[in-house]
């Protein structure tokens, strides 16, 4: 069972290329305390395609609040 503090990584694909392995470290349930993960990634003009992809060691949920792409 997982629990506060654990980290969540998942595998980060843009466009189909691995980019990174953000880690997600679980925090508790009253919504006062944020984490980020950050990943650069050179992107296309145009449309691009964002994954975040677990496997079997990283199972587990995971809620975004928010998705921030900076130039």
């Amino acid at each position: 069972s997982r629990g506060l503090g654990d980290v969540y990584k998942r595998q980060m694909y843009v466009n189909g290329i691995k980019v990174g392995t953000p880690e997600f470290t679980q925090t508790d349930n009253d919504n006062t305390v944020w984490r980020t993960a950050t990943i650069s990634a050179s992107l296309k003009k145009g449309t691009n395609l964002f994954e975040l992809k677990a496997n079997a060691s990283s199972a587990g949920d995971l809620y975004l609040d928010n998705i921030v792409i900076e130039r």
